[in-house]
C-alpha cells in the first residue's frame, strides 16, 4: 500500500511508544497514518491535558485534497473530527479505515488547561 498523500509504501507502524496496533500503516515520508474502525476509536477515547495545545496539522486547503484509500482505491470521504474541529479525517466507506495525516492525532488527543476548564465549568452550571 502506498501513501494517498505522497504515494511513498506505508510500513506497519505504532500510535504510541509501547503499543503497536497490527492494523496501522505509517508513512516515514510525510508522517501520514491509516488506521482500521477501531483503533479510530481507541485514538478518539485517549485524552492528554496540556498547559498549552499546539497544533501541527495540514492547512485546510490541504486536507480538502481529495485521497484514494491507500487499501481500496475509492475516494475517500472528508469527517471533521467531533473532538477537534481544526481536523479533517479522511474515510474509506468501503473498508472503513480512516487516514490521518502527521499532527492530526495528537490534535485530538490533546486537551489545552484552558478547555479542560471551560469543561469544568460548563459541568459544574449543569
Amino acid at each position: 500500500m502506498n501513501c494517498p498523500r505522497c504515494k511513498k509504501p506505508l510500513v506497519p507502524g505504532r500510535l504510541a511508544e509501547h503499543s503497536i496496533l497490527e492494523k496501522v500503516q505509517v508513512c516515514p515520508s510525510c508522517k501520514g497514518t491509516f488506521i482500521g474502525a477501531q483503533d479510530l476509536y481507541t485514538i478518539e477515547i485517549q485524552e492528554e491535558a496540556a498547559l498549552f495545545e499546539f497544533r501541527h496539522v495540514p492547512s485546510a486547503e490541504e486536507q480538502k485534497q481529495p485521497l484514494a484509500c491507500p487499501a481500496c482505491d475509492v475516494t475517500m470521504t472528508k469527517v471533521v473530527s467531533e473532538r477537534d474541529a481544526a481536523v479533517t479525517m479522511d474515510y474509506c466507506p468501503k473498508c472503513q479505515h480512516t487516514w490521518l495525516d502527521a499532527g492530526e492525532i495528537e490534535a485530538m488527543q490533546t486537551e489545552s488547561f484552558l478547555d479542560n476548564l471551560k469543561s469544568l465549568f460548563r459541568h459544574m452550571r449543569a
